[in-house]
């Protein structure tokens, strides 16, 4: 496989933390998280990995505008926000409405103060009668071919880290599924490194139509033969039973799960719903890791009402109805 052009933001691998209590409340053989909440660059989070390589992509590493589409309370646009600073680009969002919680408006807030121009939509549908808004930028999520590449280098760091001893081989490595970059990036990834036995738990938390399975078989074809993985990809396994009323709306099982492991930065519409899923159903008997995603709060960000003069007034008013 040839060297994967990066950034150069990931340069120590993210922790790892064992769960012994928690596994033998489980019945797992083990369970360990892999700590992407610690990343050293651009304050964490699994998203940074996918941009370390996407913007070092030929297409989108000139000086530009950084451009993309996400929910107000993205955490992909908060990392591409912090991405373009870091690059000295122009940052450009286009966001959709998705219902208030303390973690949406804190990204919200992030976002507004970032971004060089903000527009807003009431709902994912409306992106669709603004092409430019999806064409020629960042895709959702950076789940671009570029952007799984950098979950490749992810399944080596694993393999490293199992190496040397941090861990054992895990059976399952459960995952949020929202674009679908991450599952598809760590099947061809850890097949790649030899650990082909592992299943991805992969847990949906939007709707069925945005992540059906043919696309994420897809990202995991496309990406294989550009790397040129001799034999299958890791299985993925779509876990569906978390999504709850649709994306951007928590659930009493995620909120629960937040509750019983204060000890991580669990949030509710993303890592939650995964470690839901895993206490609703764990594998019993089973080496389990974990693949905690979110990144650090900014401690620069304001207060999002601080910020309510630089909403668009769409946005604005919706928030002020909500309240």
């Amino acid at each position: 496989m040839k060297e994967i052009p990066t950034r150069g933001w990931i340069e120590a691998p993210s922790p790892i933390t064992p769960l012994p209590a928690w596994a033998a409340r489980l019945g797992l053989r083990g369970l360990w998280v892999k700590r992407d909440d610690q990343l050293e660059a651009l304050g964490g989070g699994a998203k940074i990995r996918k941009l370390n390589t996407l913007l070092a992509a030929p297409r989108l590493a000139g000086p530009g505008p950084l451009r993309s589409v996400g929910a107000i309370g993205s955490g992909h646009l908060v990392s591409l926000c912090r991405a373009a600073k870091a690059l000295g680009r122009p940052f450009e969002a286009h966001v959709f409405w998705e219902p208030p919680s303390p973690t949406v408006l804190t990204h919200l807030a992030e976002i507004v103060a970032g971004a060089t121009r903000l527009r807003f939509y009431e709902g994912r549908g409306g992106l669709l009668w603004h092409p430019p808004a999806l064409l020629g930028g960042v895709p959702p999520g950076a789940s671009a071919l570029e952007g799984l590449l950098g979950l490749v280098l992810a399944a080596r760091e694993l393999k490293a880290q199992i190496d040397a001893g941090v861990l054992p081989a895990p059976d399952v490595i459960y995952t949020p599924l929202g674009t679908g970059g991450l599952a598809a990036g760590l099947a061809v990834g850890l097949a790649a490194v030899g650990l082909r036995r592992a299943r991805i738990r992969a847990v949906a938390v939007v709707e069925r139509a945005l992540s059906p399975d043919w696309l994420l078989a897809r990202r995991v074809e496309r990406l294989a033969r550009h790397i040129g993985l001799q034999g299958p990809a890791a299985k993925v396994e779509i876990d569906r039973s978390q999504l709850g009323a649709g994306y951007g709306i928590a659930t009493l099982a995620a909120t629960e799960a937040l509750h019983h492991m204060p000890q991580l930065p669990l949030e509710a519409l993303y890592s939650g719903k995964a470690m839901a899923a895993l206490m609703a159903a764990p594998p019993r008997g089973q080496r389990v890791l974990f693949w905690l995603t979110p990144g650090r709060r900014s401690a620069e960000v304001p207060s999002w009402r601080a910020l309510e003069g630089r909403l668009p007034r769409r946005l604005e008013a919706r928030l002020a109805r909500w309240r």
